[in-house]
């Protein structure tokens, strides 16, 4: 069953709805409950039931085709199998110690990191007294 298919059935329903609501204020007309609180609640739920319905319908039916059925799907397994590009690898240059260089970059591979300790010499030297 394709799209056309589905539509033409919410249309059928919607319009046999619609149809029933207004056979139901006819009802409501004719038997003169028009004006009790019965009436009112059976005219107020018909009128609900064919604003509802009528919405659906003329939102079905605006609404653009879909003509994706002719186009070719697109392979949504080939992009899924391309990895993603790694991440930009942080500086040397920039000052970070080795260490920690090479953790950051070990862990964007996906590969278990080590992290060795070293001795970080003190940028900046405590006076003597």
């Amino acid at each position: 069953m394709n799209a056309r298919h589905g539509i033409l059935g919410v249309a059928i329903v919607a319009a046999v709805l619609i149809a029933l609501a207004f056979a139901g204020v006819g009802s409501d007309l004719t038997t003169g409950i028009f004006w009790n609180i019965d009436g009112l609640l059976l005219l107020s739920v018909c009128l609900m039931i064919v604003l509802v319905f009528g919405a659906m319908l003329f939102f079905v039916f605006k609404a653009p085709k879909d003509t994706s059925e002719s186009a070719p799907a697109a392979k949504p397994a080939a992009a899924a199998a391309k990895p993603a590009a790694p991440a930009t690898p942080i500086n040397r240059a920039a000052g970070a110690p080795t260490a920690a260089v090479t953790a950051a970059n070990s862990a964007e591979q996906g590969q278990p990191v080590k992290v060795e300790k070293t001795a970080v010499a003190n940028p900046t030297p405590t006076p003597q007294k």
